[in-house]
């Protein structure tokens, strides 16, 4: 569900200049700045994802005050089409749905990049991988029982919404899985 919003209002804007100026006039308005949209999907998934749930983090009060605007209907060059799909990202963009499992993903992402940019070393030891596995995979079994720094800002706790919950406890496991680690005795 993420995904597919964060792309099309990559979209929206990218397609459509004079909405990503008037986004820019509203942050203007508000004494702020917007980040231009990037694109989630590459190669470096990781590292797009990041950039991406950054962007829409920073321009999230602005998407939605505009969103608000072109989807009131009292805009005369917004076709009532383009109005009703307004609406629809706004209720989207509006819901606990979206902006709980937005803020644990940039938890997980931000975890996950740590242990990426590890990697991607030209001088890594091959004995640090463990350790760089081993220490994501605490951080991870800390999000269990203390939200993210991303969950905590959005005014929400994991404990309201147990699919993230679930979410939450299966990520350490999977994560020691991939590099053959006996995560399983250690969850018990």
């Amino acid at each position: 569900m993420h995904l597919s919003v964060s792309v099309r209002l990559y979209y929206l804007y990218r397609r459509t200049p004079r909405r990503w100026r008037e986004l820019k006039a509203v942050a203007k308005i508000l004494k702020s700045n917007v980040v231009k949209p990037s694109r989630a999907q590459g190669t470096r998934w990781i590292d797009h994802r990041r950039k991406e749930l950054h962007c829409l983090a920073t321009n999230y009060q602005f998407v939605a005050t505009q969103l608000e605007e072109q989807a009131s209907g009292q805009w005369r060059d917004v076709p009532p089409a383009d109005a009703a799909k307004m609406k629809g990202y706004l209720k989207l963009l509006k819901s606990c749905k979206f902006v709980l499992p937005m803020a644990l993903y940039q938890d997980l992402v931000d975890d996950i990049t740590e242990v990426s940019l590890e990697f991607q070393r030209d001088d890594l030891p091959l004995s640090s991988v463990r350790t760089s596995v081993v220490l994501a995979e605490a951080s991870l079994r800390r999000k269990r029982t203390t939200p993210g720094s991303h969950l905590q800002g959005s005014k929400f706790t994991l404990f309201h919404y147990p699919e993230n919950s679930k979410i939450m406890n299966r990520t350490p496991s999977c994560l020691g899985s991939l590099f053959r680690m006996d995560s399983a005795k250690s969850d018990s």
